[in-house]
């Protein structure tokens, strides 16, 4: 992720990237091109520690680390499809809707959901 921010917002940024995301890698640039360009280099938390202690100037760009694989997977697991499906099914979403849905939102495969659908759910 890419992220191009003014030094009055990249405190809470970098706050909020915490709490969402989690204490990932990340590069923080500033003033890319120039005379006073600088790049830090180590975890969010740290980084939001450091222009915490040192008062942030100049334009960022900063780099953040992707999830990875075990992303997806720890969200699928967090996640009863079987529940899922019926929630989606009662909010008034037709089989194969919820079946989309829920395929998006765990990343199992929507065939999958839909034959699970059709033997549990009638």
């Amino acid at each position: 992720m890419i992220v191009y921010e003014a030094p009055h917002r990249l405190k809470a940024t970098l706050k909020d990237m915490c709490e969402v995301l989690g204490n990932r890698q990340a590069s923080v640039s500033r003033e890319l091109t120039k005379l006073y360009e600088e790049t830090l280099r180590m975890p969010l938390q740290s980084l939001l520690e450091h222009f915490t202690a040192n008062d942030p100037r100049g334009e960022f760009t900063l780099i953040v680390e992707g999830a990875g694989e075990g992303a997806a997977a720890a969200t699928a697991a967090a996640v009863d499809p079987d529940e899922l499906l019926r929630e989606l099914v009662d909010s008034g979403l037709s089989k194969s809707e919820a079946a989309r849905e829920a395929a998006s939102r765990t990343g199992l495969p929507r065939r999958e959901l839909y034959r699970r659908m059709l033997e549990d759910i009638s």
